[in-house]
């Protein structure tokens, strides 16, 4: 069995509300529809988020169909689920710990010195307490390289919304291929749904062991938040609004 690829993360995204006080974990189950290059993608994922923020999420994701030249590595397929379990400190919060039941997730990828390459992530996310269900389209055009040795730095920023229990993110991706190259990968994306709102900026990363043998993708990740200094979180913000408005456009 391949051995599994340790790398960094910050994936931003989400996860459910769990009622039961007191619940150390919950499953979740996902799926994945869309058009790759004119191509269909169909998916599905289950495995388990860690809400007690010990770094022991993990779970797969099995294709069924996938588009012919399309690495399922070049985007962050947990883009809905991951950093609800991700460890805070201070004021920050998580997903999870924002009260998210049933909330949406809307995602733009785009890659650095791929031109005509451009995937859109819309998902919703609803939760009964017990598990944990995520629904995923993913449309657009991927002419990038293929074959990703690992994640060499995955970073995002936090910004609260203009609506109540809305967050704006941006982040940037640096895989490393396995011919050596890399691959840089901007995100934009917009949570909205949660039950409180984020109380200020803040700035997330994580760690990923990941494998995909060409059908199955699997995975295991932790992660964290932190507060950034005042004068970084200005130009944080600055940036990240700006990343916003070109996912609105």
């Amino acid at each position: 069995m391949p051995a599994l690829r340790r790398a960094t993360l910050g994936c931003l995204a989400s996860a459910a509300f769990v009622a039961a006080a007191g619940a150390q974990s919950i499953d979740f189950v996902s799926t994945y529809t869309g058009q790759i290059n004119g191509q269909s993608l169909d998916a599905a994922g289950a495995g388990t988020l860690d809400l007690a923020q010990q770094g022991n999420s993990s779970g797969q994701i099995d294709f069924s169909t996938l588009p012919t030249g399309f690495d399922p590595e070049v985007v962050s397929l947990l883009s809905n689920l991951c950093s609800a379990t991700f460890r805070t400190e201070g004021s920050t919060e998580n997903l999870w710990t924002l009260g998210a039941q049933d909330y949406t997730v809307q995602r733009v990828f785009q890659w650095v010195g791929v031109p005509g390459s451009f995937l859109t992530f819309d998902s919703t996310v609803t939760s009964d307490g017990e598990l944990v269900s995520a629904s995923s389209v993913l449309n657009g055009n991927y002419n990038g390289p293929t074959g990703v040795a690992g994640v060499q730095s995955y970073s995002v920023i936090w910004i609260p919304g203009s609506l109540p229990g809305e967050i704006f993110e941006s982040g940037t991706m640096i895989l490393d291929m396995d011919n050596g190259d890399e691959l840089v990968v901007a995100f934009a994306t917009v949570y909205r749904g949660l039950e409180r709102s984020l109380p200020g900026i803040q700035v997330g990363n994580g760690l990923f062991n990941t494998d995909f043998d060409g059908s199955r993708l699997t995975f295991g990740w932790d992660g964290n938040f932190a507060v950034p200094t005042p004068g970084t979180a200005a130009v944080l913000a600055l940036a990240g609004l700006a990343a916003t408005r070109r996912r609105r456009a």
